[in-house]
């Protein structure tokens, strides 16, 4: 943490993904300034592609009207994003409307307590109360009080994060999405995925469903 002038024994927070308004990064300052007024040692990590100069501008605006210009790391693009999602307590989805949102998997794969906004396809890859939270999406409130949850409760960020990895391991993994495309162009439709179109040879049958395939986080 030190390397990325992050502060050791203190309460995590990372959100990976281009740096635009729909993407949630004020969101998150608003709260993590909740956390801090509560007196919860706390900091942030952002990290992604910082594409439009105005809203950088009232990013950092906003980090210093909150007064959080010692807990806030913005980085730019990185390669490897799990490295640094390592680092972090809880990784934060806050997209407005995320149709996949594949650093949900990228950081349950590597053994981190997930929230996100409950829109698009993210309750499609996280089950409430069970392989991380949702939180109300453009809310910063509702934000605030997963966030607040998972710190006062390390053993359920400890469960939350167990049962991501397991649920990315058995669900998301890049050998079964494989697999799954290789049958359907074989002229089959795999088993244990969305129905086939009506007409399709392997259209016989109840299937039960799993998440699209993802896209890049960074692009």
């Amino acid at each position: 943490r030190a390397r990325h002038g992050l502060r050791e024994g203190v309460f995590t927070v990372g959100l990976f993904g281009q740096k635009f308004e729909g993407k949630g990064q004020l969101l998150l300052v608003d709260a993590l300034a909740r956390l801090r007024d509560d007196g919860i040692a706390c900091q942030a990590l952002l990290v992604g592609p910082e594409l439009l100069p105005d809203f950088m501008a009232r990013l950092r605006a906003r980090i210093a009207e909150r007064s959080l210009g010692e807990r806030v790391r913005l980085l730019d693009y990185v390669p490897q994003p799990q490295a640094l999602m390592q680092l972090c307590d809880v990784s934060v989805l806050a997209t407005y409307q995320e149709t996949f949102g594949l650093v949900l998997i990228e950081a349950m794969s590597v053994g981190v307590a997930v929230i996100g906004s409950n829109a698009g396809g993210v309750p499609e890859i996280i089950t409430d109360g069970e392989s991380g939270l949702l939180f109300e999406t453009r809310n910063a409130d509702s934000l605030y009080a997963a966030l607040r949850r998972l710190h006062d409760d390390p053993a359920l960020r400890a469960r939350l994060a167990q049962a991501g990895r397991r649920v990315a391991a058995e669900r998301f993994s890049l050998a079964r999405h494989y697999d799954a495309l290789e049958a359907i162009l074989r002229g089959e439709w795999p088993p244990e995925t969305v129905p086939p179109p009506a007409g399709h040879p392997g259209a016989q049958g109840p299937h039960p469903p799993v998440a699209p395939a993802a896209g890049l986080w960074h692009r």
